[in-house]
């Protein structure tokens, strides 16, 4: 009889041991579920941002265009601008090889 109540007694503790690390895994998985919807929320703000970015970057480039033609038009009508710094040819070149190479205008 005493071997029964010490193996029911085990059997309940394992049981409870049991119930104890089921109740740990459920709070586990609903802090990784929060770390998820978390995880999403930055990448759909990275995402955003991105966006932004690659918007602001095109807008960029067509100013450079746009400059970059504008100067080609004083050029060819032989309109004399004030520059800081060199003259028209050399800022057309530049100019054809920032657009090409993508690098910072004047």
């Amino acid at each position: 009889m005493k071997i029964i109540d010490e193996t029911t007694a085990q059997l309940q503790d394992l049981k409870n041991q049991h119930l104890a690390r089921k109740s740990e895994v459920n709070d586990k998985n609903h802090e990784m579920e929060e770390i998820r919807k978390k995880l999403g929320g930055a990448n759909k703000e990275m995402t955003h941002l991105q966006k932004e970015v690659t918007a602001i970057e095109t807008k960029l480039e067509q100013k450079r265009s746009d400059r970059h033609n504008l100067l080609q038009a004083c050029k060819m009508q032989d309109i004399k601008l004030p520059l800081s710094k060199g003259t028209m040819d050399d800022i057309s070149q530049e100019e054809v090889s920032i657009i090409a190479g993508g690098g910072c205008g004047l």
